[in-house]
């Protein structure tokens, strides 16, 4: 889901596979739907990333856009063309980035890497 060098630079930071954990409701629908995800985290800190990725499918993007706005999402188009900026969460300040691009639906926990993420086709 990530472009090669977002790879490269989760293990310069010192991240690691991990098991993807809860708390983002978007990426539960998006799992529910059928979504890869994948979870990265630094050890014996709270520093964590987690993608989830969805082909749009039977859903179609309508729904999907529902869906973003029903959880807090707004269209913003930062930091990537098809962006919708999720609300702020409480207990790291960083808000999500759910993309629409491709046929797909990508969720980051972390805005940053939305500029790594592999073009879709």
């Amino acid at each position: 889901m990530l472009a090669a060098e977002a790879y490269q630079k989760l293990a310069d930071d010192g991240l690691a596979p991990t098991t993807v954990g809860v708390g983002y409701p978007l990426v539960e629908r998006m799992t529910e739907a059928g979504a890869l995800a994948c979870a990265w985290g630094k050890p014996q800190t709270d520093i964590a990333l987690t993608v989830a990725q969805v082909p749009l499918g039977s859903a179609g993007e309508g729904t999907w856009r529902s869906s973003l706005a029903e959880l807090g999402y707004v269209e913003s188009g930062e930091p990537v063309a098809g962006s919708f900026t999720g609300p702020v969460d409480p207990g790291s300040g960083v808000s999500s980035v759910a993309v629409l691009a491709g046929g797909t639906l990508t969720f980051v926990s972390a805005q940053i890497f939305a500029s790594m993420l592999a073009p879709t086709s």
